[in-house]
């Protein structure tokens, strides 16, 4: 996270985290996701004040529930399947 906003005078301090959210992408989409995943690219401040707290959620409490149980599962794997992905990349190039 970084403290400023902007793609202009913040580049060099956004950069950065925009390639690692890339390579993060690419990393998801070749490897077939075993769950949904939404990449939203906008920072803390801005989803204040665009109330981004009221994402429209068209499921209950309980299927929200659900999919939180089964996300557990995909965050325990998910760590072995970066450190995998970073070890096959830098023996390949």
């Amino acid at each position: 996270m970084t403290p400023r906003s902007g793609w202009w005078n913040c580049a060099a301090e956004r950069g950065g985290g925009i390639v690692c959210w890339l390579e993060i992408m690419q990393a998801v989409h070749s490897d077939g996701p075993m769950r949904d995943v939404y990449f939203v690219a906008s920072s803390g401040h801005e989803l204040v004040h665009q109330n981004f707290a009221i994402f429209p959620m068209e499921k209950t409490v309980e299927e929200i529930y659900a999919l939180y149980r089964d996300a557990l599962r995909f965050t325990g794997v998910f760590p072995t399947k970066v450190r995998d992905y970073i070890v096959s990349s830098s023996s390949s190039g």
